[in-house]
């Protein structure tokens, strides 16, 4: 594709558009480094062996990485809160690389999506129908509509973050399911969460 000629206006755009995508990992970089300032303060670290652990320094840049393609100040945080769990903790290179990919992929409302139905693991085991299955998360989170939260949920599902049990009805609307069906929960489970995305949302939880 070829982009337009936009003239003096489009090389403000795009200055404009380069200043922000520069901005974001230094905001990154900035609340970091305050982190990491507290921790060492309070002797839970030690910051020069921390500046030249080369897996950390890669998980930095990685973060950084990230940081430079979202415009969500949420996301920002996830990263910096999944970095200073990289300082505290010293992941393995595998987990460390498993965690940005995911940062990466999953979107601010996938995570919303995860985190309600983790905390609310037994109310949603109740439920026999994908509407019931709204209805409970929109107790917590009511701005996305129904078509929304299927959307991230199936992104969920696809990931193998949550897994649904076809006892779960989801017909409203549709001819077959089938396209739509996971595995059956183990032990008459219906929804489970996976230990990645366990392990995910406290890498990525507020610390502060």
């Amino acid at each position: 594709l070829v982009m337009p000629r936009l003239g003096l206006g489009g090389s403000v755009l795009f200055e404009v558009l380069s200043h922000r995508n520069a901005q974001k990992p230094a905001e990154l970089i900035r609340g970091l480094e305050a982190d990491l300032a507290k921790l060492a303060a309070n002797g839970l670290l030690n910051a020069d062996e921390l500046l030249s652990d080369q897996r950390f320094i890669d998980a930095v840049l990685t973060g950084c990485a990230i940081a430079r393609y979202t415009y969500r100040a949420e996301k920002i945080q996830r990263i910096r809160n999944a970095l200073v769990f990289c300082a505290l903790e010293s992941p393995s290179e595998d987990e460390v690389d498993s965690f940005f990919h995911l940062l990466d992929q999953l979107s601010e409302e996938c995570f919303i999506v995860l985190e309600i139905v983790s905390d609310h693991l037994a109310e949603f085991a109740t439920v026999d129908t994908m509407v019931q299955f709204y209805e409970v998360f929109r107790k917590y989170y009511p701005r996305f509509s129904k078509d929304a939260f299927g959307h991230y949920l199936n992104e969920l599902k696809y990931r193998r973050l949550v897994r649904i049990s076809d006892n779960i009805k989801d017909t409203d609307g549709l001819k077959s399911a089938a396209f739509l069906l996971l595995e059956a929960g183990t032990d008459g489970e219906k929804i489970i969460i996976s230990d990645v995305a366990k392990q995910l949302l406290t890498v990525t939880a507020n610390r502060h």
